[in-house]
């Protein structure tokens, strides 16, 4: 009897532990973009989760997201982003700065870049992981050492595509609340207010993609 009573305890608190990992908070919604966060345990930085439909093919929104040197015309507050090593085609290293407002340092990423594409089920995935040693640090520009993203990109009916997408990232110390709050809200849903307008543009729409087998 003590043994069931053991399994059930176990059970119901990793049911409950489950949950809270789920408990999403729907921080900006509009223009079909909705935005969420979460405060994650034993992490003293915030998840992010972003949620739209756009109209296109997959194809074009990884041939959009892939295009690493043009992320500064869609990400929000994004300065000399450039590819630095290409392992192949979906598979590649690229660096970032983010601008933050005077009077602090502007931020820097170094990220890994992955993409799986399922040709049954025409999905995509695209992952990016830290790769911080790739590129040295850069002075007066604080680099980011944590960032975990994971597109998922979906197609649907009538042309139109379902983005999920969720990231994990330390913005760095010395970040007053209301700079974090601009980018756990703001800087998301700007970002997926210009890539939906970005993705249209006529080199996606004719890109040849050799590592999305199938697709349009």
């Amino acid at each position: 009897m003590r043994k069931l009573i053991l399994v059930l305890w176990v059970v119901t608190c990793s049911i409950t532990d489950a949950h809270a990992q789920e408990d999403w908070q729907l921080r900006k919604n509009g223009e079909g973009i909705k935005v969420y966060s979460r405060k994650k345990t034993g992490q003293k930085f915030h998840e992010l989760r972003v949620e739209t439909v756009v109209q296109g093919t997959v194809k074009q929104l990884v041939a959009a997201i892939t295009d690493v040197d043009q992320h500064d015309k869609w990400v929000y507050k994004a300065l000399n982003t450039r590819l630095i090593r290409t392992i192949t085609p979906g598979d590649f290293y690229y660096y970032t700065e983010i601008d933050a407002p005077w009077p602090f340092d502007n931020r820097d990423l170094v990220l890994r870049m992955t993409v799986l594409y399922n040709a049954q089920t025409r999905q995509a995935i695209i992952n990016t992981n830290n790769a911080n040693d790739i590129v040295p640090t850069v002075k007066d520009v604080v680099r980011i050492t944590y960032s975990r993203g994971h597109w998922t990109l979906t197609p649907q009916q009538q042309g139109m595509v379902k983005i999920d997408y969720e990231i994990t990232v330390d913005t760095g110390i010395g970040l007053p609340a209301w700079l974090l709050n601009m980018f756990i809200a703001n800087a998301p849903w700007e970002t997926f207010l210009h890539l939906r307008d970005w993705m249209k543009a006529p080199r996606y729409e004719q890109a040849k993609l050799s590592f999305l087998q199938g697709t349009n």
